[in-house]
């Protein structure tokens, strides 16, 4: 879309928000009298959302419930201006906000959208995955956030809020259905006080899916041959899923000054079924998936609900992790996290609040597929990776009557994280036709990496007047990071060839900088006017900062040249990120407080942003700094509590232009002259440039509408019905391809729910539309492995081209289901 045209129809969309207005959650008959006020903790105290000089989106419990938001990646299908997802990697997922984000690749890499659950800040991809329950609300702020969310926020963040213990017994069982998956679901919640000063709460899911929206054509029959197992036909292979969520609270408050509540969580998502399940070819020069051994059916290189991919030849696992996945044959991809945090609350007599948060969080994720993207069993990989952090924050929180207050905080993280990936490298469809039944070559990377981080932080609020309000801060941050590797290759056949060595063993890679560490003070001005008690203005300035660190994925040459060469060592290190820009706002409650309508206007500049890319010719991502980068947008948000007694509208609206401003991309294999690969670019070698380019996954306009309607149907009952629509513009999700050959057209998101539930709120009955127009879309992309020919990149022949990937996103789910409180 066109920058005059996406302008235009912003604007059209914010002139129509304002008078015919969107939904967001829903609300019961008898209690609409205006809007409910929403509490948020973007300052790290609870404030107003409409005094809260922060842009924040804001998703309630019932919208939450009734839109079926059970994990990050459902959050971007709904707010304007995010997305959120798996990715091709061996990475859990990735998170944008405003175009800027973190790209997959690099398990150790930290998210530029920190998320943080109940006061813990967890900054890696693998919480991506984990199934959600029992939410209370979720925050999204937009831009960077580094004052009170730290050193790895320059995107945004995504804040989730738990349930707590009430003063009452509650209990709540639901079960659901979904058709298209065949899933069912199972969950429950049991809240109450053990004790006159202690609650407690548990809250279960359980979800297995037999089915998926997506048809994976692959081979994953294997019959005995001379040479081994050999895959003999085409098959329809099935997705299962299953997911588990366990939430524990506890909530002492033995005395007014003093609170202590205890959150511990596990959560796990396994995933059994062929190659990476959603992941398909998107763009093919050919109009056909090429490279494959076998032929092809007839599968559209297109975003659609068939892939191709394939089982695991067990003749080239039995070389995997030392025997760890002999006779597997079924791709799987298991990822479990447990999660605890502690926060404790003491008020002063004296106005103040000392708040402590300590936390844990402990990830292991295991994938084991085969990841040629054919139909044929060509390269079984396997990807181990643990993380365990445990992190420590103190804020001291004035509350005092007079003019003049602050938060001063300061925050510790202790970090270690490895990764051991396994790949075989053979083409089962090539054992009848060459006699080789080994790998050609198994290369197996082992990396480590361990980081603390420390931090102080603090803020000054100062009412000027009655009407102005300066609030003035800044955090610095210290962050230290150690890296180690190893490398084993124990089927060397293609070094062999090359007279280099094999190494039978795990072996040490030399770091050529096996410490590095990083400082930053990042600063922050507010000034806020509070026009009249229903309107606010404000402005300010802010800068951010994410630290630099090591590639995991640099690839299994390097680390053998590394190790063979005399004086050689690995040199895997990114640089920091940085950014600092304005954005300015009015927020405002209308026509008897029925009505919300904020705008904000912003503008940020982004230097050495990290991105990351994939070389399917190498089999390895590589991480790199991307010159200067600017973001700058418009954001509309409304919500309209109607005349009509239960309806309820809403709208957010988001344009924005993100783009870079200095980037020389490396060109990809094959990328011809006429798709940007020139050889005067770089100091003579290949490049391609970016500038006035989007940012990968940085759509023009977003948008979000809603609307609710909430009535008594007779004495005893009430009806409620959502719909919600987003739509996103279209944005590029490789962002190493030119926009035609990979672009995701723009599309639009639609959900909707009804429910017919008793007026005591005891049993009720529900049918929910997720993506009811069966939409399918492409997020992280890459050339496919194998594919393309560098030889032909920087000239005029297009044949060096690869067919390219991504993830898929997308399926019609409708569930019906019972809830019964009491």
């Amino acid at each position: 879309m066109s920058f005059a045209r996406s302008t235009s129809v912003a604007l059209a969309v914010a002139l129509l928000a304002t008078s015919v207005l969107v939904p967001t959650k829903v609300v019961h008959a008898e209690s609409v009298q205006g809007i409910e006020e929403i509490v948020v903790t973007a300052r790290k105290r609870q404030e107003s959302l409409q005094e809260v000089p922060v842009v924040v989106n804001v998703l309630t419990e019932d919208a939450i419930n009734s839109q079926r938001i059970e994990s990050i990646r459902d959050i971007g299908t709904i707010v304007p201006g995010m997305v959120a997802s798996k990715t091709i990697s061996g990475t859990s997922g990735m998170i944008y906000i405003r175009g800027i984000g973190t790209g997959s690749g690099n398990p150790a890499f930290d998210q530029a959208v920190a998320i943080n659950v109940d006061g813990m800040g967890i900054n890696s991809a693998q919480m991506m995955n984990a199934g959600m329950f029992d939410l209370k609300q979720i925050e999204v702020l937009k831009g960077p956030q580094a004052l009170f969310y730290g050193k790895n926020s320059p995107g945004g963040v995504v804040a989730i809020h738990t349930n707590d213990p009430g003063d009452e017994f509650e209990l709540e069982l639901t079960g659901m259905y979904e058709d298209q998956g065949q899933e069912t679901t199972v969950r429950g919640i049991i809240s109450g006080p053990i004790t006159d000063t202690l609650g407690a709460r548990i809250a279960f899911n359980r979800s297995d899916a037999d089915d998926s929206w997506i048809d994976v054509i692959n081979f994953d029959r294997f019959e005995t041959g001379p040479l081994g197992p050999v895959q003999t036909a085409f098959e329809s292979g099935d997705i299962e899923l299953e997911t588990t969520f366990v939430l524990a609270t506890l909530l002492w408050e033995p005395t007014e000054n003093f609170s202590a509540k205890l959150k511990v969580a596990h959560l796990q998502d396994d995933e059994t079924g062929p190659g990476y399940g959603a992941i398909q070819k998107v763009w093919c020069p050919s109009g056909q998936p090429q490279g494959a051994v076998y032929p092809v059916p007839n599968v559209p290189c297109k975003a659609d609900d068939v892939a191709i991919g394939s089982g695991v030849n067990p003749t080239f696992t039995d070389a995997l992790k030392d025997g760890e996945f002999v006779g597997e044959t079924e791709g799987y991809f298991d990822n479990e996290n447990n999660f605890a945090a502690l926060e404790m609350n003491y008020h002063l007599d004296n106005g103040l609040t000392l708040t402590s948060v300590t936390g844990f969080f402990e990830n292991e994720e295991t994938r084991f597929t085969d990841s040629n993207f054919q139909v044929a069993s060509g390269l079984p990989a396997a990807f181990l990776t643990n993380l365990d952090q445990w992190s420590q924050e103190l804020r001291l929180v004035s509350e005092f009557d007079g003019n003049v207050n602050f938060t001063l905080g300061a925050y510790y993280e202790d970090k270690e994280i490895g990764r051991d990936s396994d790949v075989a490298l053979g083409v089962s469809g090539l054992i009848p036709v060459i006699g080789v039944a080994f790998p050609l070559f198994v290369g197996r990377q082992i990396s480590e990496q361990d980081g603390t981080a420390w931090s102080v932080f603090g803020q000054l609020n100062w009412d000027l007047s009655e009407d102005w309000t300066l609030a003035i801060g800044g955090r610095y941050s210290d962050e230290e990071k150690k890296a180690a590797a190893q490398i084993q290759i124990k089927d060397p056949h293609v070094y062999a060839a090359a007279g280099l060595p094999g190494l039978p063993v795990p072996t040490d890679v030399p770091h050529l900088n096996p410490k590095t560490d990083w400082s930053n003070f990042s600063p922050e001005v507010t000034l806020s006017y509070q026009y009249s008690d229903d309107v606010m203005f404000f402005g300010s300035y802010r800068e951010g900062f994410k630290s630099g660190g090591y590639d995991f994925s640099y690839g299994v040459a390097p680390r053998l040249l590394a190790v063979i060469l005399p004086g050689g060592g690995l040199d895997n290190t990114y640089n920091e990120e940085n950014v600092d820009g304005f954005e300015v706002g009015m927020k405002s409650t209308l026509f008897d407080g029925t009505l919300r309508f904020n705008v904000t206007a912003y503008s940020f500049g982004y230097e050495d942003l990290q991105l990351s890319r994939f070389n399917g010719q190498t089999l390895s991502f590589s991480l790199f700094n991307a010159g200067k980068a600017s973001v700058d947008g418009l954001e509309v948000e409304t919500f309209w509590v109607t005349p009509v007694d239960g309806l309820t509208l809403s709208a957010n609206v988001a344009w924005a232009k993100s783009e870079f401003d200095e980037f020389v991309a490396p060109c990809w294999a094959g990328q011809t002259i006429a798709l940007g690969c020139d050889t005067a670019l770089g100091g003579g070698a290949f490049g391609s440039d970016k500038a006035g380019e989007n940012l990968p996954f940085a759509s023009d306009l977003s948008a979000a509408l809603a609307v609710t309607y909430d009535t008594a149907v007779t004495d005893n009952w009430n009806l409620a019905l959502n719909l919600t629509a987003s739509f996103k513009d279209d944005y590029n999700p490789i962002p190493e391809t030119p926009p035609e050959q990979a672009l995701q057209d723009a599309f639009w998101w639609l959900n909707a729910g009804v429910s017919l539930y008793s007026s005591d709120d005891r049993y009720e009955f529900f049918v929910r539309g997720v993506n009811l127009g069966d939409e399918t879309f492409n997020i992280s992309g890459a050339a496919a492995p194998f594919q393309g020919n560098a030889a032909f990149s920087g000239t005029n022949d297009p044949s060096g081209l690869p067919d390219y990937i991504a993830y898929v996103q997308g399926g019609r789910q409708i569930m019906a289901g019972f809830t019964f409180r009491l």
